[in-house]
């Protein structure tokens, strides 16, 4: 049998998640779709985990910025500020997101 065998690093709060995931090119056996299903499960909690810390920290540092007085309605100021604040946190994570999967990507060509 020959494998080929991928590796991907997930990071999260607690350090990196690691995911291998192998293929013989041919028919995935029961035990290989049990293993591709774990994976597969394992890859959408980190990315969960990912998004949820993602919008906790846009959620305390543009709060942190942008609402002076807390009360039971925001003004519009606040709120300009808020939304502004949120779309420039989520481009530059989107920036950085690309740009490590384009490292993770080059990693993983020069590795074959």
């Amino acid at each position: 049998f020959l494998y080929s065998a991928r590796f991907c690093k997930f990071p999260s709060n607690r350090g990196y998640f690691a995911v291998f995931a192998m293929s013989s090119g041919r028919p995935p056996t029961r035990r290989q779709r049990q293993q591709q299903e774990f994976v597969e499960q394992f890859r959408e909690e980190a990315q969960q985990e990912i998004v949820s810390n993602l919008l906790g920290s846009i959620t305390r540092k543009c709060s942190a910025k942008c609402v002076t007085q807390p009360s039971s309605q925001l003004t519009s100021g606040e709120q300009s500020c808020l939304s502004k604040c949120m779309d420039s946190f989520l481009d530059a994570s989107q920036v950085v997101a690309e740009s490590y999967v384009n490292t993770l990507q080059a990693k993983s060509a020069a590795e074959v």
